[in-house]
């Protein structure tokens, strides 16, 4: 890895840095994914349209916000945060495919990413809290 790029990490580690987390990474790549699927939607109302992009953006962005405070209260926080919006999205991805606004193979591709990702966040936030679920 060249000195340009930010080792990845999803461990306990020192705080204050999400672009280090490999959920983080995976957040934002699922939200990548998110977009392209929106764009190809047709017929589909823009309020749904709308709120899956707000929720697909809010996972990395949770994720960021309560890296970028440095304690480990808001990173758990900010954890919590991003799976419910994580939660939100797999929710929309169901109803994506039960109307028929997406393929099922854009479906699963989204489906599969957002369960690794929720892994991730879920490990993150025993690694802080072995209370949290």
């Amino acid at each position: 890895m060249d000195d340009a790029s930010p080792s990845v990490r999803n461990d306990v580690g020192p705080m204050g840095n999400a672009d280090e987390l490999r959920a983080y990474h995976a957040a934002r790549q699922l939200q990548g994914l998110i977009i392209d699927m929106v764009r190809t939607f047709k017929r589909v109302p823009p309020d749904f349209k709308s709120q899956l992009l707000r929720a697909a953006r809010s996972v990395p962005s949770s994720i960021a916000e309560g890296f970028g405070r440095g304690t480990p209260r808001e990173e758990l926080q900010g954890l919590r945060l991003s799976r419910g919006s994580l939660d939100e999205v797999r929710h929309d991805l169901r109803t994506c495919v039960r109307e028929g606004y997406t393929t099922e193979k854009s479906f699963y591709r989204a489906w599969n990413l957002s369960t690794v990702t929720r892994r991730m966040i879920t490990k993150l936030m025993r690694d802080r809290d072995p209370d949290s679920d």
